[in-house]
């Protein structure tokens, strides 16, 4: 019984992480858009 909390532990953990890697990447990615769309903008 222990071990399996220590093994939901651990999954509850990697989802958190894997949601801010997520998060993370979209965040960059909306930056990028954001810039590319502003020197889009300037240029015209």
């Amino acid at each position: 019984f222990q071990e399996a909390v220590m093994v939901n532990q651990v999954i509850m953990n990697l989802e958190v992480l894997v949601e801010a890697v997520v998060m993370n990447q979209v965040t960059v990615n909306l930056e990028v858009m954001v810039e590319v769309v502003v020197e889009t903008m300037v240029m015209n």
